[in-house]
């Protein structure tokens, strides 16, 4: 791990950054992917487009699938400075807690935004195994 940042979007086209998501909409949800919720999920998916928009030098975009019925959104991101240099603090202190990780120490300064994110965090076994 160098602390470099590497971009992993999806795609670009032109000028913009696009940030692909897939999510199941249907009529048992309650949800349509006409009216997406303002939600920790969406704010996510909304920092990882902008970060990708600052670090390329592009628009961001969010194009959102309705696996169900394949109809899509495209959200138009408004791109946010103050919203990426928080991000690449929050980079800074994970970098920082991998590190102690390496050396066998625990980060209990790092926590989840959000309450999903644990799910997909590769680190995930070490907290579960220190509950």
């Amino acid at each position: 791990m160098d602390g470099r940042l590497r971009e992993e979007q999806d795609f670009t086209w032109n000028n913009k950054v696009i940030e692909l998501k897939f999510k199941d909409f249907d009529r048992f949800s309650g949800i349509d992917l006409d009216e997406i919720p303002d939600d920790s999920v969406l704010k996510a998916y909304i920092e990882q487009a902008n970060a990708y928009a600052f670090i390329l030098n592009k628009e961001p975009y969010i194009w959102i699938f309705d696996n169900r019925r394949m109809k899509f959104k495209i959200l138009e991101v408004e791109k946010n400075e103050r919203q990426f240099h928080e991000m690449i603090q929050k980079v800074h202190k994970i970098i920082g807690g991998v590190k102690q990780l390496k050396k066998g120490k625990f980060p209990i300064e790092l926590k989840p935004r959000f309450s999903w994110e644990c799910n997909y965090c590769i680190y995930r076994a070490i907290c579960n195994s220190l509950k």
